[in-house]
């Protein structure tokens, strides 16, 4: 191979079919647990509802939880191989590049894994409502399912999620996940800290509390109008502001962390 092939579809599409392969029988134990799980749960809850029927937007709990746990421990593992010195090296070594490898991960991590829980979870519902017709004269009915707008965000907040533990992995291959969420946190403290300062500059002696500030959407301020009453007014940044953070936060923040992600395992060494 080349060094200065970034990306060759036939050698890419062998190293795909041998990651699957090589990874085929855990893939399918992982496939059987997660059914088994999401059978479990759902039967779980479905014996406390004493409902003659059920409403299938119950299952909708499930199928959250499930999808975001499930779906970052997968990705939580995507270089743990890296945290091995003898693991690492022969990864390194593979003869496909860098951008092949991770486009590899990206796919089973996002399109793979999405692919795969929906499957499970439509297994583990005709599995769980065919159990519980023979021990039950109950149904499952359609009403009252949740808009298209609820499973886009469900969708857009599980793809910032992903997009998160996949940098967190290429930057931590050992214990990723722990170490990933605590870095979240510190960013999340410092911006909270930092906004906070800011925000009793910027009004110092109005804020109805001195962490009464929501960073990049508001601040709660005293209103002195009544001297008799207390009262506090929110004031919130322009709408424009706000729509824009929301489409950076949808569209454009995933991609930037998995082209990090990338950047980082490109310059990564063992």
């Amino acid at each position: 191979m080349q060094t200065n092939n970034v990306f060759h579809a036939p050698r890419f599409g062998a190293y795909f079919k041998k990651h699957i392969v090589d990874n085929l029988r855990l893939y399918l134990m992982s496939l059987v647990v997660l059914v088994g799980v999401l059978v479990a749960l759902g039967l779980i809850g479905i014996f406390t509802n004493d409902g003659e029927n059920i409403k299938v937007s119950f299952l909708l709990p499930f199928y959250a939880i499930l999808l975001f746990g499930a779906g970052l421990i997968f990705t939580g593992f995507s270089f743990i191989q890296l945290g091995d010195k003898s693991k690492g090296i022969d990864y390194l070594l593979l003869p496909a590049s860098h951008f092949e490898k991770f486009l590899t991960t990206l796919l089973i991590t996002t399109v793979g894994f999405l692919l795969v829980y929906h499957i499970a979870f439509g297994t583990a519902t005709f599995i769980g409502a065919g159990l519980l017709s023979l021990s039950r004269d109950v149904h499952f009915i359609d009403n009252n399912l949740p808009e298209g707008d609820e499973i886009k965000l469900l969708y857009h907040w599980w793809f910032m999620c992903q997009a998160i533990i996949l940098l967190g992995s290429a930057y931590f291959p050992k214990y990723s996940i722990i170490k990933t969420l605590f870095a979240v946190f510190i960013i999340i403290l410092l911006i909270g800290l930092v906004n906070a300062a800011f925000m009793n500059i910027l009004f110092y002696g109005h804020l109805t509390h001195w962490a009464a500030t929501a960073p990049f959407f508001g601040v709660a301020i005293a209103d002195h109008t009544k001297a008799d009453e207390y009262h506090s007014i929110f004031l919130e940044s322009p709408l424009w502001m706000r729509h824009t953070l929301y489409f950076i936060w949808r569209f454009v923040l995933p991609p930037s962390l998995w082209i990090l992600a990338y950047f980082r395992l490109k310059d990564k060494e063992i």
